[in-house]
């Protein structure tokens, strides 16, 4: 796996996310109850752009990357190319919100999207999944058609007491980013 997803790419994600005006950010989102996947895609890009400036081919070239970059028929969120290319996935979830089941299953699945990542030999690659949680509503991986992540028990970026339209009160929540990777 390349040590630069984790050297990188998530701990400049997760400072990104501590800072109090993202913080907030994520409380109104998780207080709409809705997905937010294609925010995430672009905050990702906002946060891991100061980082790329300053590469110049290694591990990737800051001419060369991309968001929705198509390879033999693969739809990638985010693509970093260079000396060490790394292909990204992104999923969004709070398992409090209403249950889809296109999350787990079928084309654009969070399942899809980790048999991507684990049969992609060229390159580095990794799917994230961002989950806002909180007590009695965090994702127990046992009984998923998923493998449990890389990490089992990532670090959370606490966000405080929000307001949880599923449950219908208050709630003290948290973002975590777990994530697969093909260990190259």
């Amino acid at each position: 796996m390349s040590n630069n997803l984790r050297r990188i790419v998530l701990p400049t994600i997760y400072d990104y996310f501590s800072k109090p005006c993202k913080k907030r950010a994520l409380r109104y989102v998780a207080w709409w109850g809705n997905s937010f996947e294609k925010w995430l895609q672009w905050e990702i890009v906002f946060a891991l752009e100061p980082v790329m400036q300053k590469m110049k081919g290694n591990p990737w070239d800051y001419e060369k990357w991309q968001i929705e970059h198509r390879t033999k028929g693969i739809q990638w969120d985010m693509v970093m190319l260079g000396a060490e290319p790394l292909y990204l996935q992104f999923k969004v979830r709070c398992p409090c919100w209403p249950k889809d089941n296109k999350f787990w299953n079928g084309a654009n699945s969070l399942t899809n999207d980790v048999r991507h990542v684990r049969r992609l030999r060229r390159a580095h690659a990794a799917a994230l999944l961002f989950v806002l949680e909180h007590e009695n509503a965090q994702i127990n991986f046992e009984h998923k058609p998923v493998p449990s992540p890389a990490v089992a028990s990532p670090k959370k970026i606490e966000l405080g007491r929000i307001w949880c339209e599923a449950c219908e009160k208050d709630q003290k929540m948290w973002a975590r980013i777990y994530h697969w990777t093909n260990d190259l």
